[in-house]
């Protein structure tokens, strides 16, 4: 799992996706851009955000099919047509081989936006870390509103 605690944050005013090179709880800020030993090495790269200003979003440390790091608000494709799937992390039930959901766990999972009378999509990130992401809930809102509305 590489990069498992690297972090990004979509900057709501900006409307933008950065890096994010520290976080400071208790000033309850965070600063993007390129950091080492408290040094910026990229001139005019760096900004400093409140936590209010921004939605925070760890990565999974799983990579997607073509090699791009996974972060919670990722968003996949449902394969059997409408809805998606949005990377949350939190307790979750996983469907063990009978379909019965029985297996609770906690971490990183793909939240299913569709209604089914029966659930058969896998919520486990790992099975679905071997496709690809298509966006994120920030960037491409309208990816979730229009697999809702099919």
């Amino acid at each position: 799992m590489k990069n498992r605690f690297s972090f990004r944050a979509y900057i709501k005013e900006e409307k933008v996706m950065r890096q994010v090179s520290a976080i400071e709880y208790d000033e309850e800020t965070i600063i993007t851009g390129c950091y080492i030993n408290e040094k910026c090495y990229r001139n005019g790269d760096t900004s400093c955000y409140n936590f209010d200003d921004v939605e925070l979003m760890q990565c999974t440390g799983v990579t997607d099919k073509n090699g791009k790091l996974i972060y919670e608000g990722d968003i996949f494709k449902n394969p059997l047509g409408a809805g998606c799937g949005i990377v949350k992390y939190g307790i979750y039930r996983q469907l063990d081989k009978s379909r019965d959901y029985q297996n609770v766990d906690c971490g990183f999972y793909v939240f299913w936006n569709v209604n089914f009378s029966f659930n058969t999509l896998r919520t486990d990130l790992n099975f679905w870390a071997s496709k690809k992401v298509i966006g994120n809930i920030y960037e491409n809102p309208e990816l979730v509103q229009s697999s809702v509305e099919e």
